[in-house]
C-alpha cells in the first residue's frame, strides 16, 4: 500500500486562523470577567451612539488589562479604559473608548448576544 503523502494527500490536521483563535481568547476573557448581570451601552446620560462605551457588571477581579485584551481579541482599537469599583462593593465597572462609533456599536453587539 501507499502511504497518504506518496500519492499527495496532505492529512494534516486544518490551520487554526489567527482570527479564530483571538476570537476564541476574547471570548475567554469575556466569560471569566462578567456576571450574568453584565451589560453593555454607549456611554454618556441617553447613551448616545459614540466611541465610548460602558461595561456594568464586571466581577470583581477584572481588570484593564483583560479590557484591553478582550477588544484586542475582537480585533478593536481601545484607546483607553479604566475599571470602577460597583456601588454595591461586589463588583466593577468600567470605561472604555474604542476607536470608532462603528467599533462601539459592533462592541456592543458582540458583547450583548456572545457566541
Amino acid at each position: 500500500g501507499q502511504l497518504p503523502a506518496d500519492i499527495g494527500a496532505n492529512l494534516s490536521a486544518p490551520a487554526v486562523s489567527e482570527t479564530n483563535s483571538e476570537i476564541a481568547i476574547a471570548t475567554e476573557i469575556w466569560q471569566g470577567i462578567t456576571t450574568p448581570g453584565v451589560h453593555v451601552s454607549y456611554k454618556g446620560p441617553g447613551n448616545p451612539p459614540g466611541d465610548h462605551l460602558w461595561i456594568s457588571g464586571l466581577n470583581p477581579w477584572a481588570d484593564e488589562n483583560a479590557v484591553w485584551r478582550l477588544f484586542a481579541g475582537l480585533r478593536m482599537t481601545c484607546k483607553w479604559t479604566k475599571i470602577f469599583p460597583d456601588k454595591s462593593g461586589w463588583g466593577c465597572n468600567a470605561i472604555a473608548e474604542l476607536a470608532s462609533v462603528e467599533e462601539a456599536t459592533l462592541a456592543i453587539d458582540a458583547l450583548s448576544h456572545p457566541a
